[in-house]
C-alpha cells in the first residue's frame, strides 16, 4: 500500500512514500518494503512497532541510506545498524524486542490465531535508536501478519482423553501430518500448528500439560501414542507421512517416542532447543521427580535469571537416564541455541553425534537441505571447477568397502582415475566382470605393503599385458588429500600386435567394474587401546572417479546410441550398439529373434559371422539356440523352434504333439498337418501320449487292444509258478512233519488277484532253518511280452486254521467253522487290501491268535516314544510320537535324534554342508563336509565366509569380521569402506589396501572437513602435478579450492562464514547460465518455465499454477466466454494461482466455458443471456443452454413460456386458440403465435391455408399452376418487388446512417448557421438581422419534428421488422431442420414398410393400389385448384394487384414530401446568403473571411486544409474563448472552495482531537492528584509505623527483654504489610526517599529491620515445611502398617488353602515354594519395618536438631542481653554529654547490626541444615514408596501362586480321572 504521511523532506513537490507489500499475509511470508521520494543519500530509520496480546509493546528498527534516486529497498539495501544488520528483508519482524522500560521476562507469543498480528512500520529521518514516539514520521504503514491462512480449519480435539487442536489446510486432502509438542510451560499453544496448516500440513497442537501442572502431571507415553493415532487415522491426513515437532521439553518427548514407541513411526523428527537427557520408560511425573533430585543445581545469575540447564549436566552415561538416539530410524533435525539456559542443548547434541554421525547418505546431496550426504552418486565427475565440493564417503572405521560400477551394457574399458579426498587405501583391488556380476577377475592389486596385504600376489614388474601384480605406487600416506589412483587396462609400455585378438578383447571387455578397498591408513593408531575412537577417525572418501572406455559391439555395429534414446551429457559414451548382421542386444551380443540357427559369434575381419534364420515349417516364428543340438547335428544347425502352432512340436515343429498324429496326405507346412487322436480314454494309458504321432495308433492299457484302445484282451496270467522248500536235513526227525506234506508245489497267479494261496499245506518245524524259493518259468501261452515281470510284496505263513481246536473236535467247533467260512473271515484276513472286518470275524481272529500264542501279547509301548500304552489290537503297533518309529515306538526315525518324551527332533542337516541327512542320535551333530561348521553344518567358522566353500575374511587389515554369505567386511576402520575395506570413505583420499603407506586423509577444499569452510566432498591428485590437489566441488561452488560461487548461486564464500546459496528462483532458472541471477543479491534475472518475478515466484502473463514446482500452465480460457480485454497476442490472462479466466457477464467456470444458472447462449460473444423464463408459466427458472427454451407448464409455450403452447395462438394471459389450419395445405402444424395465421405450402394461401395461392388455380386442395402467360405477368410484378426491396434496403441504410445522410452537407451547414445564430442572439446591433433568421430557424424546427418522428417510426418499424424477420428466420430454420429430420425418418420408415410389402406379391399389389389412389387424388386436387373461382391462384393475383397499387400510392406520397422539403431548404439557404454575417463572424470566431482568405481565427464558412470548420483559436478574443475562461474561473473557484472546506474539516478534526486530548489530560491529572494524595497518606502512615518501630527497637535495646517479648516483636515484624510487586516496591521506595529524607540513619535501621523480617519469615517457612514432611511420613507409615496387616491376613488365608490340598506330592512341593516366597516377603517386610524404624530415628534427629536450634536461639538471646548492657552504658554516657553520647549510640547500633548479621548467618546455616533434613526425609519417603511397590508386587506374586495352586489341583484331578479310565480299560481287556 502507498500511504503518504506528514511530509518533512520534500523535493520537487513530492512527499515520501512508503510501500509495504503485501499488507496482509502470513507471518513468514516475505514482505517487500520500499521507501521512495527521499533525498539522495538521505539517512533514514525504518521502525516497526507491535502491541502484543499482553498489552506490551515490541519494536525493531534498522538504519538505511537512500540511493542516488532517493529510494530505499529493504530486500536489496544493507542495514547499517539497529536491531539487525545486513540485507534482511524480514529484519523488522524477526528482530523485535520489548521497548525500553518494559517489564522483564517478556515473551512474544501469539495465543489467538483467529486474529492478526498488527505491525506499524514507520520511516524517520536520520539514524535513531530511541525516542521514536517523540519524532515526526516521514511516512507510516500498517500491516497484518496472520498465522492462519484463509480456508484453514480449526478443529478442537477431545478424544480418548487427548486434548489439542487440529488445523487442516483448505481443500479435500489428504495432507502430510505433524504432531506439534510445546515445552514444559504447559497449556495449549496453537500458532505454530496454524502456520503449518497454512503451508499444507495437517498439524495437531497437543496439550499434554495444563499450566502449572509440572509437579502433579501424571501422563505416560500412551497419551502421545493416542494423539499420534488420532492424527494418523484422520481421513484428511496421509497416514504414512507423519512427522513430530518438539520444542524444549517437547523435544525430549519427541526423541523418546521416536526411539522406543512401537506405534509412533514418524517419517522425520524436528527437535528445537531440547535434550535427550530424560529417564527412559517413565511417566511425566516420574521424570519431574527425577529432575527434583538435582534441584540444588538450579542457579540464579547476576540479572536474577534462573538457570536450569545444569539439572541434567553432565550428560549421564547411564543409558536408562537418556534416550538412545541411535534407535531412531527416521531423519532427525536438531535446532539448538548456543546460549540456551534452560536445556543443555549443545552438550546433548554433541552426545547425540556419538550415535549419529554427520554423514547422512539416505538422500541425495543438497547443499541446503542435505549438505552431509556423501553417497556414491557424488563420485560421478563433471570436470567442473567446483567438482571437489562433493564426495563419496564410507562408514567410519569400516575397512572392507566396495564400489561397484554396473554398466548398462558391455564396454571396452581403457583406464580408471580415482581422486581421493582422504588418504588413499592402504590396500585395494580393482576387479572386472564381463557377465554382469556373475564372475569377477582381478585387474590389479594395490597395497602400501604388498607382502602383508597380498602375500601370494607377485609384486611385479609387469611382464605381460595381462599380468596381475600388486602395485605400491598409489597406496602411500602422502598426499593426504587429492591423491590419485590411475589404472590403464593396456599399459602403454607394451606393444599390442593384434588389438582384436580374443585375449585382448576379453581383457578390455567389462560389464561391471569393482573397486574393493580392504585396508585403511591409520597413521599408527592401531596400537591404541581405544578401538571405538580409532574406528571413528578413519574412512575412505573419493572426490570423483573417471572411467574411460568405448562401446563394445563385437564387430556387429559401426556406431552407438543412448540406451533410452535420450540424449545424455555431452561427451558421454553410450552403450547401445546399432547392430547389423541380424544381431541384437545392447552390445550386439546375441542373435535377433528367429535368427538362432547358428551360434552367435563376433565378427572377425571380413567374416561377419551373421546369424542364420531358423526353419520352423511355418508353424512358429520364434526359436532359440541349443548348443547340444548344434553339436549333435555336426555343427550344422542348432535352432530349436519355440511355441509351435497347429498342434506341432519338435526342433523344427516337424512332429505332432501328444494326442495328435500327422496326416500322411498333407505337406509338412500345412496348418492342418496334425489330426487329433481318437483314443478311448477308458482303455488308454494315462502316462504319455494316447497315440503314436506318426501312425495314430493309441497306447493301450493292459489287456486292452485295438487302434483306438477300445477292445479288451483275454486275461494273461503266470501260468506256472514253482515253490520249493529246502530243509536243513534230508529226513523228518519229528512225527509232526511227514511225507504227506509236499515241499514242491506249483501255482498260477491270476491277474485279478493280489495274492495266491498254495494248494496244499507245508509243514515247518520249530527251531529248524528253511529256505523257500519261488521260480517263474512260464507266463502265458497267449502273451507277446518278451520279458514279463511282477512284484512280490511279501510271503505270509498261516496255520491250517481248520485243524485248530477252535474249529475241530465237536459240534460246536463245526458250527464255528461253518460261521468262519460263511462270513469269509479267511479271505478277509488274507486280503492285501484290508477291508473292514465284521465283529464275528474279529472275535474268531482274536481267538486264533490267543490259541497260537497261548495268551494275548503285551503291547510293550515305550512310554517315551508313544502317545499311550494302548496299541493296535491286530498288529500291536503303538501310536508313536513325532519322528518316532518301531512297533513299540522305541527308536528315532531316520534323520532324527534326541529320543525323549516329546519325540525325536529332525536332524535338519544342511544338504550343502553335510555328507548325508543323518546325524548323531544323541547330540544331533551332522557329518560335515570340509569347511562346514555347526551342528547342522549350515555355516562357516567365525571370520570365514562363502558357505559351503568357506574362505577367510579379507578386509585389508581394517576389520576381522565379514558377512558370512557375501564376504563383505563389517565395521571397517581407518575411514575405509567397501566390501573388503579397500577404499577411503567420502571426504577422504588415500589407499586403504593392505600394506599401503597412504592412509585415508581429508580433502582441503578449502579448509578441510569440520572447518566450516569445506565446500567439496572429494578430491584427487593432479596426475600432472603430484603436489596439486583438485577438489570436486559441492553444488554451488567452483574453483580449484571451491572458494567461488557457481552459476545459479550467490554469496561470498571467501569470507569466514560465507556461503554460496542457490538463487531463490524456485527452480525456474538455468543453473548453468551465469546471467540467470544476480551474483550479489540473488535476484532472478532470466526466469524459465513461464515464471516471473524477482524470485520467479509466480507465473507470467497468460499462465497460471505453482511456479515453485515449475508447474505454470497456459491459461485455457474459452474464447467465446472470456473478456476480450484480457486476451492479447493469442494469450488470455487468468488468475496466476487458480487459473480463473476473466469471464463475460453470465459466464462462469475456471475456463469461462459454461453459462451461469438461468442463462444461455454462450456463443453470443457477449456473455450468456438471461433465460427470462416466465415466473408463473414455467417449472423452473433455467432453460436450454443452446436454444434458450424454458420448461413450460401445460398450456404455455414459446422460448420464455410467455406464449401459447404448440399448435395454439393468442395471448396466454387471456385465452389461447387452437391453430385451425387445414392440414391439407400447411407446411407445419404450428400457426403464428400472435396472429394465428397458418404457414402454407407452395401453391396454398389463406389464413388457415385452405385456398389456392397466387399463381395457382383450381379448387382447394386441388390447386394447379396457372397458365404460362401468368409467368410473363408475374415478371413485371417481380420487378416491382425488386424495386420495393431496393426501397427496403434504402430504409435499412437510413436506419444505420440516419435520415440526414442524403442531406449531410445541407444539414451540416444548417447546424453551423444555427450555432452562429445562437451566438449572435445577445448582440443588439444585429437584432433585426437575427429576427428573420429566427423565423427561418423556427420553420426548420417545425419541419424537424415530423421528419424525426417519421424517421423514428421508420427506424422502430424497421427494427421490429428486422427482429421479427430474424426470429422468423430462426424459427423457420429450426422448423426446416426438424422437418428434414422428420422427413428423413418418415422416408426411412416408408422405405422399410415398402421393403416389407414388396417382399411378397400381396404386399407389392397393395403398394401399387395405394400409389394409384394417391395419384388420382392428386390429379383431382390440381384440377379443382385450377377451376375453382376461390382458388389460391386467383386470390394471389388479387393480392398482388392490391400490393402494386399500394406501392404506387406510397411512392407518389414520398416523392411529394421530398420535393417540399427540398424547396424549404433552398429558401432557407438563399435567405442566409442574403444576410451580412461579418459582424457575427467577428464576434463569434474573432475573424471573417476576406478577399485574401481566412485569417488565423477563421470565420463563418472558413475551413482548414483538412476540410474542418475553422472558428476561433488560442489568441482570438471571441465569445467562445471568453465563455471558456469564465467557465475555468468558476471551476477553479469551486476547487478552491472545496479545498477550503477540506481545510476547515481538518481544523475541526484537530480541534476535536485537541479537546479530546485535553479531556484525557484533565482526567489523567485528576487521577495523578488522587494517587498522590493516597501516596501521601500511605507515606504518613508508614512514617508513623516506622517511628513506632524505631521507638520499640530503642526500648528493646535499652530494656531487658525475654524470649516471649522477642517472639512478639518478630510477630509484629511479620505482620507488617510489605509490597510484593516490583512496581509497588519501586513506588514505595520513591515515596520513602521523598518523605524521610530528613530522618537520620533511617536507612540503616530499615535495613536491619528488613533482614530480621526475612530471617523470621524463613524460619517460619522451614518450620511449616518440617511439620508437613512429618505429617506425610506419618501417613505413609500408617499405610505401610495397614499393608502389613493385609499381608498377614493374606498369608494366613494362603496357609489355610494350602492345608486343604496336602494329599499330593506335587501340591506339597508347590506349598513349600509358596512358603519360601512368603518367607522372602516376610524378610522384605521386616526390611521395610527396619527402614521405617530408621525413618523414626531420622525424625528423632530432626527433633534433636530443632532443640539445638532453640538452644542457639537462647544463645542469641544471651548475646542480646549483653547488647542491652552495652546499651545501658551508652545511655549513661548519653545523659552526661549529648553529642558524644549520640556518637556512641551510633557506634553501638553498628555493633548491634554486626551481631544481627552474625545471627542471620547462623540462621542461614540452620536453614541449610533444615533443607538437608528435608531432602533426607524426601529420600526416605521415596524409599518407603519403593518398599510399598515391592510389597504390592509380592502380594501379586501370592495371588499368582494361589492361582497356580488351583491349576495344579485341577491337573491332579484330571490325572486321577485319566488313571481311573485306564483302569477301566485294562479291566475289560479280553
Amino acid at each position: 500500500m502507498l500511504i503518504p504521511a506528514k511530509t518533512v523532506n520534500i523535493e520537487m513537490g513530492k512527499s515520501p512514500l512508503l510501500s509495504v507489500q503485501p499488507s496482509r499475509g502470513l507471518v513468514d511470508e516475505r514482505i517487500r518494503i520500499v521507501m521512495e521520494n527521499l533525498l539522495p543519500n538521505q539517512a533514514v530509520t525504518l521502525h516497526s512497532l507491535h502491541q502484543s496480546e499482553d498489552k506490551d509493546f515490541w519494536e525493531a528498527f534498522g538504519h538505511y541510506i537512500s540511493d542516488e534516486h532517493g529510494t530505499v529497498t529493504v530486500a536489496k539495501d544493507e542495514c547499517l545498524g539497529g536491531t539487525y544488520d545486513g540485507t534482511e528483508p524480514m529484519g523488522l519482524l524477526w528482530s523485535m524486542r520489548p521497548v525500553p522500560g518494559s517489564r522483564s521476562g517478556l515473551r512474544l507469543r501469539k495465543m489467538d490465531v483467529l486474529s492478526p498480528m498488527v505491525v506499524h512500520i514507520t520511516v524517520y529521518s536520520g539514524h535513531l535508536s530511541q525516542g521514536f514516539g517523540k519524532q515526526t514520521a516521514l511516512a507510516t504503514s500498517v500491516i497484518e501478519r496472520w498465522y492462519m491462512a484463509p480456508g484453514v480449519q480449526r478443529v478442537n480435539v477431545r478424544e480418548k482423553g487427548v486434548r489439542g487442536t487440529l488445523f487442516l489446510p483448505p481443500g479435500p486432502g489428504p495432507y502430510p501430518g505433524v504432531l506439534d509438542l510445546w515445552g514444559g510451560g504447559g497449556g495449549l499453544v496453537e500458532y505454530r500448528s496454524a502456520l503449518l496448516a497454512s503451508h499444507g500440513f495437517a498439524s495437531l497442537a497437543l496439550e499434554y500439560l495444563a499450566p502449572n501442572e509440572l509437579s502433579t502431571a501424571d501422563v505416560d507415553f500412551s497419551y502421545f501414542e493416542k494423539a499420534y493415532q488420532i492424527l494418523q487415522n484422520h481421513p484428511k491426513v496421509q497416514r504414512d507421512r507423519l512427522a513430530m515437532l518438539g520444542l524444549s521439553f517437547g523435544s525430549a518427548i519427541t526423541l523418546s517416542m521416536a526411539a522406543y514407541s512401537e506405534i509412533i513411526k514418524p517419517q522425520c523428527c524436528i527437535c528445537i532447543s531440547g535434550s535427550h537427557g530424560i529417564p527412559v520408560d517413565k511417566s511425566l511425573f516420574e521424570i519431574f521427580e527425577e529432575f527434583k533430585k538435582n534441584i540444588f543445581k538450579i542457579r540464579v545469575n547476576e540479572v536474577n535469571q534462573v538457570i536450569h540447564r545444569d539439572l541434567i549436566l553432565p550428560i549421564p552415561s547411564d543409558k536408562t537416564l537418556k534416550v538412545d538416539v541411535g534407535r531412531i530410524k527416521c531423519p532427525l533435525l536438531l535446532v539448538n541455541a548456543g546460549d540456551d539456559q534452560n536445556w543443555p542443548a549443545v552438550e546433548s547434541a554433541e552426545d547425540d553425534n556419538k550415535k549419529c554421525f554427520e554423514c547422512d547418505s539416505l538422500q541425495m546431496y543438497n547443499k541446503f537441505t542435505n549438505p552431509n550426504s556423501h553417497n556414491i552418486e557424488n563420485v560421478v565427475t563433471g570436470f567442473a571447477p567446483n567438482r571437489l565440493e562433493t564426495w563419496w564417503q564410507s562408514q567410519n572405521g569400516v575397512e572392507n568397502v566396495t564400489i561397484q560400477l554396473d554398466l548398462e551394457a558391455e564396454f571396452h574399458f581403457t583406464h580408471l582415475i580415482m581422486t581421493f579426498k582422504t588418504f588413499r587405501p592402504a590396500a585395494m583391488v580393482i576387479e572386472r566382470s564381463a557377465d554382469f556380476g556373475r564372475s569377477w577377475q582381478v585387474y590389479r592389486y594395490y597395497a602400501y605393503n604388498c607382502t602383508d596385504s597380498f602375500p601370494y600376489v607377485p609384486q611385479g614388474p609387469v611382464r605381460k599385458v595381462d599380468d596381475v601384480i600388486c602395485d605400491s605406487r598409489y597406496s602411500d600416506i602422502e598426499p593426504s588429500k587429492e591423491g590419485e589412483v590411475i589404472f590403464r587396462a593396456l599399459d602403454p609400455a607394451f606393444v599390442i600386435p593384434d588389438p582384436y585378438s580374443p585375449d585382448i578383447q576379453n581383457l578390455l571387455k567389462i560389464s561391471n567394474l569393482r573397486i574393493r578397498m580392504t585396508r585403511l591408513h591409520n597413521l599408527g593408531d592401531n596400537q591404541s587401546n581405544d578401538r571405538d575412537k580409532l574406528q571413528e577417525k578413519y574412512y575412505y572418501a573419493i572426490y570423483d572417479m573417471v572411467v574411460r572406455g568405448n562401446c563394445f559391439c563385437y564387430g556387429h555395429a559401426s556406431d552407438c546410441a543412448p540406451v533410452d534414446n535420450e540424449g545424455g551429457v555431452e561427451g558421454m559414451v553410450h552403450g547401445h550398439c546399432m547392430c547389423k548382421h541380424h544381431t541384437s542386444g545392447l552390445n550386439c551380443e546375441k542373435c535377433e529373434d528367429f535368427y538362432q540357427d547358428l551360434p552367435w559369434r563376433p565378427a572377425v575381419g571380413r567374416n561377419t559371422n551373421a546369424c542364420k534364420k531358423c526353419e520352423c515349417n511355418h508353424h512358429s516364428y520364434s526359436c532359440h539356440f541349443d548348443m547340444a543340438v548344434y553339436h549333435s547335428s555336426g555343427n550344422i544347425t542348432g535352432g530349436v523352434c519355440d511355441d509351435c502352432q497347429h498342434n506341432t512340436e519338435g526342433q523344427w515343429c516337424q512332429t505332432c504333439k501328444p494326442f495328435y498324429f500327422q496326416d500322411p496326405d498333407r505337406d509338412i507346412r500345412d496348418p492342418n498337418i496334425c489330426k487329433p487322436c481318437s483314443c478311448n480314454p477308458l482303455g488308454t494309458l494315462s502316462a504319455g501320449g494316447p497315440c503314436d504321432t506318426e501312425t495314430g495308433s493309441c497306447y493301450c492299457k493292459r489287456l486292452v487292444t485295438g487302434r483306438n484302445c477300445d477292445q479288451c484282451l483275454l486275461p494273461d496270467e503266470w501260468e506256472k509258478v514253482e515253490m520249493t522248500v529246502e530243509r536243513s536235513d534230508a529226513g523228518y526227525p519229528s512225527a509232526l512233519c511227514t511225507s504227506t506234506y509236499n515241499d514242491g508245489q506249483s501255482i498260477s497267479l491270476h491277474p485279478g488277484s493280489r495274492y495266491a494261496v498254495l494248494s496244499s499245506p507245508v509243514c515247518l518245524e520249530k527251531g529248524q532253518n528253511y529256505t523257500v524259493k519261488f521260480n517263474f518259468p512260464q507266463y502265458s501261452s497267449y502273451s507277446y511280452h518278451s520279458s514279463p515281470h511282477t512284484l512280490i510284496d511279501s510271503m505270509v505263513l498261516l496255520p491250517v486254521v481248520k485243524d485248530l481246536d477252535l474249529f475241530s473236535g465237536g459240534v460246536q467247533q463245526k458250527e464255528n467253522w461253518e460261521m468262519f467260512k460263511k462270513y469269509r473271515c479267511m479271505e478277509r484276513s488274507q486280503s492285501v487290501v484290508k477291508i473292514p472286518m465284521t465283529d464275528i470275524c474279529r472275535d474268531y481272529i482274536y481267538s486264533i491268535s490267543a490259541l497260537m500264542h497261548n495268551k494275548a501279547l503285551e503291547c510293550k509301548c515305550d512310554p517315551r516314544g508313544s502317545l499311550s500304552s494302548v496299541c493296535d489290537p491286530s498288529s500291536g503297533q503303538c501310536q508313536c510320537r513325532p519322528n518316532v518309529s518301531g512297533r513299540n515306538c522305541d527308536t528315532c526315525a531316520p534323520a532324527t535324534y534326541l529320543f525323549g518324551p516329546s519325540g525325536c527332533r529332525p536332524c535338519e542337516c544342511n544338504p550343502l554342508g553335510s555328507q548325508n541327512p543323518f546325524c548323531h542320535p544323541t547330540t544331533g551333530q551332522c557329518l560335515c563336509v570340509p569347511g562346514g561348521h555347526g551342528r547342522q553344518c549350515a555355516n562357516c567358522k567365525p571370520n570365514y565366509w562363502g558357505f559351503p566353500q568357506c574362505q577367510p575374511c579379507f578386509c585389508n587389515g581394517h576389520s576381522e569380521q565379514c558377512h558370512p554369505r557375501t564376504g563383505e567386511c563389517l565395521d571397517c576402520r581407518g575411514y575405509t569402506t567397501g566390501i573388503h575395506c579397500e577404499r577411503c570413505t567420502i571426504g577422504y583420499h588415500g589407499s586403504a589396501l593392505l600394506g599401503s603407506s597412504e592412509p585415508c586423509r581429508p580433502c582441503m577444499c578449502p579448509d578441510g572437513p569440520g572447518s566450516g569452510r569445506q565446500f567439496a566432498e572429494s578430491c584427487y591428485q593432479n596426475h600432472n602435478s603430484l603436489e596439486e590437489m583438485i577438489c570436486v566441488c559441492s553444488s554451488g561452488y567452483k574453483g580449484s579450492r571451491c572458494d567461488e560461487c557457481a552459476p545459479g548461486y550467490y554469496g561470498n564464500p571467501q569470507v569466514p562464514g560465507g556461503r554460496c546459496s542457490p538463487c531463490p528462483c524456485n527452480g525456474n532458472i538455468n543453473m548453468e547460465d551465469p546471467e540467470s541471477c544476480d551474483a550479489r543479491t540473488g535476484v532472478c534475472l532470466k526466469c524459465l518455465f513461464h515464471a516471473d518475478g524477482d524470485a520467479c515466484q509466480y507465473c507470467s502473463h497468460g499462465y497460471y499454477g505453482d511456479a515453485d514446482t515449475q508447474n505454470c500452465r497456459r491459461c485455457t480460457c474459452n474464447p467465446m466466454g472470456t473478456s476480450r480485454r484480457s486476451c492479447a497476442e493469442g494469450l488470455c490472462d487468468c488468475d496466476r494461482v487458480s487459473g480463473q479466466c476473466q469471464c463475460l457477464p453470465g459466464i462462469e467456470g475456471p475456463q469461462c466455458d459454461r453459462c451461469a444458472p438461468d442463462t444461455w447462449n454462450i456463443n453470443s460473444g457477449k456473455g450468456c443471456q438471461p433465460c427470462q423464463c416466465h415466473p408463473e408459466h414455467t417449472y423452473s427458472t433455467s432453460c436450454d443452454l443452446l436454444s434458450g427454451r424454458c420448461s413450460c407448464k401445460p398450456g404455455f409455450g414459446g422460448r420464455t413460456c410467455n406464449e401459447c403452447r404448440d399448435l395454439f395462438w393468442g395471448d396466454p394471459e387471456v385465452k389461447c386458440y387452437v391453430c385451425d389450419c387445414d392440414p391439407r395445405g400447411i407446411a407445419t402444424q404450428q400457426c403464428d403465435k400472435m396472429s394465428g395465421e397458418c404457414v402454407c405450402i407452395e401453391g396454398v394461401s389463406g389464413r388457415m391455408c385452405d385456398s389456392c395461392g397466387r399463381g395457382y388455380v383450381g379448387t382447394f386442395p386441388q390447386c394447379e399452376p396457372c397458365h404460362k402467360c401468368f409467368h410473363d405477368w408475374d415478371t413485371n410484378v417481380g420487378e416491382l418487388t425488386n424495386q420495393t426491396q431496393r426501397l427496403m434496403d434504402t430504409i435499412e441504410e437510413l436506419k444505420d446512417t440516419g435520415v440526414t445522410s442524403p442531406y449531410k452537407d445541407t444539414i451540416s451547414s444548417l447546424d453551423d448557421g444555427i450555432k452562429q445564430l445562437r451566438q449572435m442572439l445577445d448582440d443588439d446591433k444585429i437584432h433585426q438581422t437575427l429576427k428573420h433568421t429566427q423565423s427561418l430557424h423556427q420553420q426548420a424546427n417545425e419541419m424537424a419534428p415530423p421528419l424525426r418522428g417519421s424517421m423514428d417510426i421508420s427506424v422502430s418499424d424497421l427494427e421490429q421488422i428486422s427482429a421479427d424477420q430474424q426470429e422468423a428466420m430462426k424459427n423457420l430454420n429450426s422448423l426446416i431442420e426438424e422437418a428434414q429430420n422428420l422427413q428423413e425418418t418418415s422416408r426411412d420408415k416408408e422405405q422399410q414398410v415398402l421393403n416389407i410389402k414388396h417382399s411378397n406379391p400381396r404386399g407389392a399389389m397393395d403398394s401399387i393400389r395405394e400409389y394409384s389412389e394417391e395419384s388420382s387424388e392428386a390429379n383431382s386436387i390440381a384440377s379443382k385448384a385450377a377451376s375453382d373461382p376461390d382458388s389460391i391462384v386467383k386470390l394471389s393475383a388479387q393480392l398482388r394487384g392490391a400490393a402494386n397499387a399500394r406501392l404506387d400510392a406510397t411512392e407518389k406520397e414520398f416523392n411529394l414530401k421530398h420535393q417540399l422539403h427540398v424547396q424549404r431548404m433552398d429558401k432557407i439557404t438563399s435567405d442566409l446568403d442574403s444576410k451580412d454575417l461579418s459582424k457575427l463572424s467577428q464576434q463569434v470566431c474573432g475573424g471573417e473571411p476576406g478577399p485574401e482568405g481566412c485569417g488565423e481565427c477563421g470565420g463563418l464558412g472558413c475551413v482548414t486544409e483538412e476540410g474542418v470548420s475553422q472558428c476561433g483559436g488560442e489568441e482570438c478574443k471571441t465569445l467562445v474563448t471568453q465563455s471558456q475562461e469564465a467557465l475555468k474561473r468558476v471551476e477553479n473557484n469551486d476547487q478552491e472552495f472545496l479545498q477550503n472546506l477540506r481545510e476547515v474539516d481538518k481544523l475541526n478534526k484537530k480541534v476535536s482531537d485537541a479537546r479530546g486530548r485535553a479531556d484525557e489530560a484533565k482526567i489523567s491529572s485528576q487521577n495523578v492528584l488522587l494517587r498522590a494524595n493516597q501516596s501521601k497518606a500511605r507515606v504518613e502512615k508508614t512514617n508513623d509505623d516506622l517511628r513506632d518501630l524505631i521507638q520499640q527497637i530503642r526500648d528493646f535495646l535499652t530494656k531487658t527483654t525475654d524470649l516471649k517479648r522477642i517472639e512478639e516483636v518478630a510477630d509484629e515484624v511479620m505482620n507488617l504489610s510489605l509490597p510484593v510487586s516490583s512496581g509497588a516496591l519501586k513506588d514505595l521506595t520513591i515515596e520513602i526517599r521523598e518523605h524521610v529524607a530528613s530522618l537520620n540513619q533511617v536507612d540503616d535501621i530499615l535495613t536491619q529491620t528488613g533482614e530480621h523480617a526475612r530471617i523470621a519469615e524463613a524460619l517460619l517457612k522451614q518450620a511449616q515445611a518440617a511439620n508437613e514432611t512429618t505429617t506425610t511420613l506419618k501417613q505413609a507409615a500408617d499405610k505401610i502398617k495397614e499393608t502389613l496387616d493385609d499381608t498377614a491376613r493374606a498369608q494366613l488365608a494362603a496357609n489355610e488353602a494350602m492345608k486343604e490340598v496336602s494329599d499330593m506330592n506335587v501340591t506339597r512341593h508347590q506349598i513349600n515354594s509358596v512358603q519360601s516366597l512368603t518367607e522372602t516377603t516376610e524378610f522384605k517386610l521386616s526390611t521395610s519395618t527396619q527402614s521405617f524404624l530408621d525413618l523414626e530415628r531420622g525424625v528423632g534427629e530432626l527433633r534433636k536438631k530443632t532443640q539445638e536450634t532453640s538452644n542457639k536461639a537462647e544463645h542469641i538471646q544471651k548475646q542480646a542481653e549483653d547488647n542491652n548492657a552495652d546499651v545501658e552504658r551508652t545511655e549513661q554516657d548519653f545523659d552526661s554529654r549529648v553529642q558524644p553520647r549520640y556518637a556512641l549510640v551510633s557506634g553501638l547500633i553498628e555493633q548491634n547490626g554486626a551481631a544481627v548479621y552474625d545471627a542471620r548467618q547462623r540462621s542461614e546455616k540452620l536453614r541449610q541444615e533444615a533443607q538437608d533434613l528435608l531432602i533426607d526425609a524426601t529420600n526416605k519417603l521415596q524409599r518407603l514408596r519403593e518398599l510399598e511397590r515391592s510389597f504390592e508386587g509380592n502380594q501379586q506374586t501370592l495371588v499368582i501362586k494361589a492361582e497356580e495352586l488351583d491349576r495344579l489341583e485341577s491337573e491332579a484331578s484330571n490325572v486321577l480321572q485319566e488313571l481311573n479310565q485306564k483302569v477301566a480299560i485294562f479291566s475289560t481287556c479280553a
